[in-house]
């Protein structure tokens, strides 16, 4: 695995938005100062079909194995702020599994592909959902929501919350949602609300999930983001340049 080293965003989505690229999305990450960006590849479990649905009929996004990671071909033009420094940025692939039960381990732990991406991020539909997957042996680096599932979504405890934490998973908080809606953005800030009520906000990782380079901000306003999303400033910075270190 490769070196990498802060500031870290280590959530940009492979599928960008329609008006843009992934390699304009992260020469933007780049010229604003992050060292290291994840691109990241989401997948869903109902996608794969197991011994136990398999009667069921395919659809179009049915999904025979994971997508192979993205490799994008840079050179000193798209990092001219590293380069003048001889330094390159590091490029990592992320796979974002959003998971119902533990039956998408199945295909899983079958696949290559899969174990060829540097992190794994895990969204989980509920409580139970979550709970069932610490009890397991499974092994994951993120664990990240969807602002709609805020309200009917995992339900927070101080226990739940500290059994991830011992399980070295970080807690993901994106700012893209925030800056692309205004109700996206009050849940987002409620969910961090809850990681600080719960659990101190510790292991939060801090990303954009940018579709568009001009949802980007720089390592410092990110971190900035902090006080709104009850990291302070310590920990807004905590969790844009030194959290991705943990994960990675």
């Amino acid at each position: 695995m490769a070196e990498s080293e802060g500031p870290y965003d280590l959530n940009i989505p492979v599928s960008c938005g329609s008006s843009t690229t992934l390699l304009a999305v992260v020469r933007r990450a780049l010229s604003l100062g992050y060292k290291t960006v994840a691109l990241n590849t989401e997948v869903s479990q109902g996608q794969f079909v197991t011994k136990k649905d398999k009667s069921r009929k395919e659809q179009a996004d049915t999904l025979l194995d994971f997508p192979p990671p993205t490799h994008l071909n840079l050179g000193p033009g798209d990092y001219p702020g590293l380069a003048e420094k001889g330094l390159a940025p590091t490029i990592l692939n992320r796979l974002t599994i959003n998971m119902t039960n533990n039956d998408f381990m199945i295909a899983y732990n079958k696949s290559a592909v899969a174990k060829q991406y540097d992190i794994l991020a895990i969204n989980c539909s509920s409580s139970p959902a979550l709970t069932a997957l610490l009890k397991s042996s499974f092994r994951f680096d993120i664990l990240c929501f969807s602002p709609d599932q805020v309200a009917a979504g995992v339900k927070w405890t101080r226990k739940l919350y500290y059994e991830c934490v011992e399980r070295h998973v970080h807690l993901e908080l994106s700012y893209g949602p925030m800056v692309r809606s205004s109700v996206d953005r009050r849940r987002v800030m409620s969910q961090a609300l809850t990681y600080n009520s719960v659990g101190r906000s510790r292991a939060v990782l801090l990303t954009s999930e940018a579709r568009k380079p001009l949802e980007l901000r720089s390592p410092d306003d990110a971190a900035n983001l902090g006080i709104l999303l009850g990291l302070g400033q310590g920990g807004g910075v905590e969790a844009v340049r030194r959290a991705g270190a943990a994960v990675h």
